[in-house]
């Protein structure tokens, strides 16, 4: 099921007819023309989905055009398959499984899915989905392309059990909340899936997909109404919505007017500091979505924005309140950013109680080399324009923005744990057991600093090096593409 946005209200006919309706009370001006009886018009909670199951199998599996070319020919028999076949998928699979659930006992899946594991009407809805994104996994970091055939099958069967939940889910009408939690899991099972297991340069859009037809089903379904969430629905709510400000930084777009509304209405739920980052996160949208895309000869381009030096100072303030739990250890170091990322070494190791907490800090990291940047280009535009003069600020705010990036991406070098700063074959990655979510979190920020023009050769070249030991760790091709493509690898676990 692929989520394909809200319907069209207008009546029955006035859709096959392809009509303009004017969904006037009780029936459209269309139909009263014509004589025709309308057949009203559809509720305001419904949520378009496309069935592409069969699209899906024939895609990935291949097996309808087998089972259609097999009509053509006289039928032969059929050969026995060998007992050793099932047993390898069916060990493989409940490796994969128990694998899956133990790198990922840190991450926020253990919050709201794994709590639904283990009940046993789980079973229809939650288990082929975490079958499928458990043996893609396995597939990607132990290089078994082979795993993928029967992950994708999984994936299709998830559909498909998606398809008749959210069918049945319309039909329930007792007061509890049946199966929507199942749903919601299972649809963000399918959002990591497709982020990982999609063809080439298709994952992030899979993943758009799948996230925003989740937040539909979140706003139309369960959140209507004054309603309490649960932990794990708490825990849903705020995964998902991180989920959406990425994808919001990731296609240059703003806050829906439907997900600023549901924000603003279940603020009570959340914490200060967390509607302050929500609404910082806003701001950046929206300053980002009106800025031309990519075009530095755009008068725009150049123009001194003040509005970029208000946002970098609520998030440097963010930064220096964050919550005493989110505190880590630091190695005390006599050497500024500029000098170490000048040196051979490798920076220093910052110690986080879980890459959890290390996410968020790099959250706040990233927006800041973002508003950074865009300074900076600012600052060097201006002075392009007209040279700078003797004691010129601008040259100031120049040599503040590049001294602010290095400690930034200094930081982000520091958020890598000892443990991935070895190679593949080492033996430390068969007993790091929070080694993928971890690293999976890394590939973004890193490689978005990486890539940027300011960053110190020093941190690059350390960057390249790491980049290749989570290409081995995780199994997905990560090096040489731009970094907008792993936006959506940051909250993945």
């Amino acid at each position: 099921m692929v989520y394909c946005g809200k319907p069209s209200k207008a009546c029955e006919p006035c859709r096959v007819r392809r009509l303009k309706c004017d969904k006037r009370r009780p029936g459209c001006g269309q139909c009263r023309n014509a004589g025709r009886v309308c057949s009203g018009y559809r509720a305001d909670i419904d949520v378009n989905f496309r069935n592409q199951t069969d699209a899906v199998i024939l895609r990935y599996g291949g097996q309808s055009v087998s089972q259609a070319s097999a009509l053509a020919h006289p039928p032969r028999p059929a050969s026995i398959p060998t007992p050793g076949s099932h047993l390898v998928v069916d060990t493989a699979l409940n490796i994969a499984v128990t694998r899956f659930l133990s790198q990922t006992t840190d991450s926020v899946l253990a919050d709201y899915v794994f709590p639904l594991v283990d009940q046993a009407q789980c079973a229809p809805l939650l288990t082929a989905s975490m079958q499928a994104i458990s043996l893609a996994c396995l597939a990607n970091e132990q290089n078994r392309p082979d795993l993928l055939t029967p992950a994708r099958e999984k994936y299709g069967v998830a559909l498909q059990r998606l398809g008749h939940g959210l069918q049945a889910s319309l039909r329930t009408t007792g007061p509890g909340p049946g199966l929507l939690p199942f749903i919601f899991c299972s649809v963000m099972l399918l959002a990591q899936f497709a982020g990982l297991a999609s063809r080439a340069g298709e994952g992030r859009l899979e993943w758009s997909r799948h996230v925003n037809g989740a937040f539909s089903l979140l706003a139309t379904r369960a959140l209507q109404g004054p309603c309490t969430l649960t932990v794990p629905g708490q825990s849903l709510y705020l995964h998902l919505v991180s989920c959406l400000l990425l994808d919001c930084i990731q296609r240059r777009t703003t806050f829906s007017p439907q997900m600023r509304a549901l924000l603003y209405a279940r603020r009570a739920e959340v914490s200060e500091f967390q509607l302050r980052f929500w609404g910082l996160m806003d701001r950046l949208c929206l300053l980002r979505a009106l800025e031309p895309h990519q075009d530095p000869r755009h008068p725009a381009a150049r123009r001194y924005d003040p509005a970029w030096i208000d946002l970098d100072r609520e998030v440097r303030l963010l930064m220096l309140n964050m919550p005493r739990s989110y505190a880590y250890q630091s190695p005390p170091t006599a050497e500024p950013p500029a000098a170490a990322a000048s040196s051979s070494r490798d920076p220093p190791c910052h110690v986080y109680a879980s890459y959890r907490i290390a996410q968020n800090w790099n959250t706040l990291r990233m927006v800041r080399l973002l508003i950074q940047e865009r300074l900076l280009d600012q600052t060097m535009a201006q002075l392009a324009a007209s040279p700078p003069e003797t004691d010129d600020p601008r040259s100031a705010t120049v040599a503040d923005c590049r001294a602010v990036m290095a400690t930034v991406i200094a930081d982000i070098c520091a958020s890598v744990p000892r443990e991935l700063r070895q190679s593949a074959g080492d033996r430390a990655r068969r007993t790091l057991s929070c080694a993928s979510g971890w690293a999976y979190s890394l590939v973004w920020p890193l490689a978005r600093a990486g890539a940027s023009a300011h960053c110190p050769v020093g941190w690059k070249r350390f960057i390249a090096g790491q980049m290749e030991i989570l290409q081995q760790r995780i199994g997905l091709d990560i090096t040489g593409k731009t970094p907008e493509d792993w936006v959506h690898m940051f909250f993945l676990f």
